[in-house]
């Protein structure tokens, strides 16, 4: 009887359940960046698939200003030099205006159409003077704050810099592929050729000395040069630079001024003399193999716009650098994989960032494999559920990449694969783990010792080079038997391990792109595959591929599927219009995308050990949900919260007015690290003035509702339930005008 009371199960389900949540991997597609001229503590930062970033604090922290831009694909940002104005080029041919410091945006998609905007700036001297580099017709003049354009003298040509003279108005400078760098002295309206001395005229990058407006600098494809003439004669500056690819360049003012280059997969380096000379440091950035599409500068600090990982900064010029992305969850990833022995430890490898290992259900992330320079992008990844510290990845730059540490480590294993940089399928057979198939140059291969060593097996596929695999699944009950589908061809069958195929496509239309195949796991038989066709997009088939048949789906671009292995009829389907679940076996569909609404889901994972507990890779990092309804168990009340305690992770101090607090509970008084929820009493007390505290999931929004009201110098206490974040955490926010108030959590049970 004692332990019926200590161990109570009932069904429930509680408000929250069901929501997606993401802590990253962090980091950001930025393709441009820009310091507020009147306030260095507030930077702007565009990203190539997620909009407009804000930082209010140098950079420690980011968050989206999005309200009003009707499209998220940015070329460029821009300030005018009252800071009152920033600026967002969009969506191609787009440019809108925000006069609220980002809190809206105003403008037209249309007012560049055909322009296809490449860089974007301000004359200093004039606010409302704009002009624009577009891919192909040179660059068009705004002088209404960029309500309209108009063609300047230069039409055609690729232009690919910009920068305009902060002494004189109407000097300025275009870099223009293939052709150099044109000046222009009356705003744009004739344009000569500055190119003597300009060994390479494929120019990337304008910087002009603020303090010097003559002195220019271009960054090219063979490196750096320098004209002190306002363009007459250039020299080169590659001493220390070996002649890399410059991509972006900055100028730190100061007593001594510091220049930075910034490079194709080089690094960053900088010169305190002109660029007579320069240094490269790496201190600080994960891998040098980075691609930089711009640089800002304030007298403190200097800022790299990151394709990945986001914004590093540098406050010593240059020698050290820091990622400063807190707030960025953009990082592009298609693959992911679970730990079969442990579900809270997550695989990914976000494009151009390198491998992540998080530990704790995706609340933190460790970058893994990046110091070997594995950039990505990764295509799949597979965990050996016979020993989970064998971890494998395909990588399109590196081939199969295996790991025997859980990740520590990776070393690449292509002995017998054509061309590594053309692997973009791995999957190993669940019934066999050293057996592993993978999709490379077009065909397919398979190793039976891990690995190891690879050796064709494509009897009966299609000749890649007119068709080639784009999508595998190994049954897993019989690794003999896998399927492989193809890009305008049939699904093929193997049933001797990839010795001979046949097509298996009846019912099936023709010329078809196969973009996944899943396999049930209870009902080997019944296999699932997604079209890149118009409706309809996913088929079925019960008898192993013998016939199949539509289900009809309201969304397209299914990059992948999952099939609940505890229930055939649940499925899900990731597509680029966000998640979506059926429980009726592909009857009827409906979003599953509450907190990721609208994100492009690249790929969706369920746990192996708990169904209702689901990952997603996306266009914005890994999501995790866990889906009710859950058991409750109870166990002896326990204290797990009390600030009153000597300073620690669940002890002091007390909170401070409008403070967050995180308190990682995961692993105190018997609560588990995959709990979902726990049901507690709450109490305050000491509170210096009234107030309220608020107790929420991290990585949501704050709730509107409070979870316990106080006043000053009372103690009061309430029964809640508080839902439990990927790391076992929650978030408390004490609302009060001043001062402090102590918190304190016992619980009673828990929710799993």
């Amino acid at each position: 009887m004692l332990s019926l009371l200590l161990l109570l199960f009932a069904s429930v389900s509680f408000g929250g359940v069901g929501v997606w949540t993401s802590s990253g991997p962090r980091g950001a597609f930025l393709v441009s960046i820009v310091v507020n001229p009147q306030n260095s503590s507030v930077l702007y930062a565009g990203s190539a698939f997620n909009g407009v970033f804000k930082s209010s604090d140098a950079g420690a922290t980011w968050a989206l200003v999005n309200n009003g831009l009707p499209y998220l694909s940015v070329q460029a940002v821009a300030m005018d030099a009252t800071g009152s104005s920033v600026y967002a080029a969009v969506g191609g041919w787009g440019l809108y205006r925000s006069i609220d410091a980002g809190a809206s945006w105003s403008g037209s998609a249309t007012v560049l159409t055909g322009y296809d905007v490449q860089t974007l700036v301000t004359d200093p001297l004039n606010p409302c003077t704009l002009y624009v580099g577009s891919a192909s017709k040179g660059v068009a003049k705004s002088t209404n704050c960029g309500t309209s354009f108009s063609p300047t003298g230069l039409t055609t040509g690729s232009v690919t810099a910009l920068a305009v003279d902060p002494a004189t108005s109407g000097t300025l400078y275009a870099g223009v592929d293939g052709v150099g760098v044109l000046k222009s002295v009356n705003g744009g309206t004739m344009w000569t050729p500055e190119v003597t001395g300009l060994s390479d005229l494929h120019v990337h990058a304008l910087l002009i000395d603020p303090t010097a407006p003559s002195t220019v600098y271009a960054g090219t494809s063979l490196g750096a040069f320098k004209t002190v003439d306002g363009g007459s004669h250039w020299s080169a500056i590659n001493n220390g630079l070996a002649g890399s690819y410059i991509t972006a360049l900055a100028i730190q003012p100061g007593v001594t001024p510091v220049l930075f280059a910034a490079t194709l997969f080089l690094g960053i380096f900088h010169s305190l003399d002109g660029g007579a000379t320069w240094s490269g440091s790496s201190s600080g950035i994960p891998s040098p193999a980075q691609l930089y599409y711009s640089m800002a500068a304030s007298s403190a600090s200097v800022y790299a716009a990151c394709y990945g990982l986001g914004v590093l900064k540098t406050s010593n010029g240059g020698v050290d650098w820091a990622l400063m992305n807190s707030g960025m969850k953009d990082t592009y990833t298609r693959t992911l994989a679970i730990s079969p022995s442990d579900s809270r430890t997550v695989y990914c490898g976000p494009d151009s960032i390198g491998l992540f290992k998080s530990t704790d259900g995706t609340a933190t992330w460790t970058p893994t494999g990046t110091a070997s320079g594995f950039g990505g992008p990764f295509q799949d990844f597979s965990v050996d559920p016979s020993s989970p510290s064998t971890v494998y990845a395909a990588s399109n730059s590196e081939g199969i990449l295996k790991s025997l540490d859980s990740g520590a480590t990776w070393n690449p294993f292509n002995s017998g694969l054509p061309d590594p940089s053309y692997v973009y399928l791995l999957k190993l057979a669940p019934s066999s783990p050293s057996t592993l198939y993978t999709a490379a140059y077009g065909s397919v291969f398979k190793s039976t010792n891990g690995a190891s060593s690879w050796s064709p097996a494509n009897t009966g596929l299609p000749d890649p080079a007119v068709s080639f695999v784009s999508a595998l699944a190994i049954d897993p009950t019989n690794s003999s038997v896998i399927y492989a589908g193809t890009f305008r061809n049939d699904v093929y069958k193997s049933v001797d391990g990839g010795t001979g195929w046949s097509p298996m496509s009846t019912g099936l239309p023709p010329s078809l792109w196969v973009l996944s195949l899943t396999i049930d796991p209870q009902v080997p038989k019944t296999v699932y595959c997604t079209l890149n066709v118009d409706f309809p997009r996913i088929w079925k088939t019960t008898d192993g591929g013998g016939h199949w048949a539509p289900l009809d789906t309201p969304f397209n671009d299914i990059a992948s599927m999952a099939v609940d292995p505890s229930n055939s009829d649940v499925l899900y389907a990731a597509s680029s219009a966000g998640l979506f679940k059926s429980s009726d076996g592909g009857v009827t569909w409906d979003a599953f995308q509450m907190g990721m609404e609208g994100v492009y889901v690249t790929e969706v994972v369920i746990d192996p050990q708990d169904s209702r507990h689901l990952y997603a890779s996306s266009a914005r990092g890994v999501f995790e949900v866990r889906q009710g309804p859950f058991i409750f168990h109870s166990i002896p009340p326990c204290r797990v919260v009390d600030t009153r305690r000597a300073p620690g992770p669940i002890g002091g101090p007390a909170l401070n007015a409008n403070e967050d607090r995180d308190f990682v509970i995961a692993g105190v008084c018997g609560i588990p690290t995959n709990a979902a929820a726990v049901s507690a009493n709450i109490t305050t007390t000491d509170a210096s003035s009234r107030g309220s505290v608020t107790i929420y999931p991290v990585d949501t929004l704050f709730p509107s509702a409070r979870s316990l009201h106080f006043a000053a110098n009372q103690a009061r206490a309430s029964n809640v339930i508080i839902q439990l974040g990927a790391g076992g955490d929650f978030l408390i926010r004490a609302s009060m005008p001043a001062g402090t108030v102590q918190f304190i959590v016992d619980v009673n049970g828990y929710y799993q």
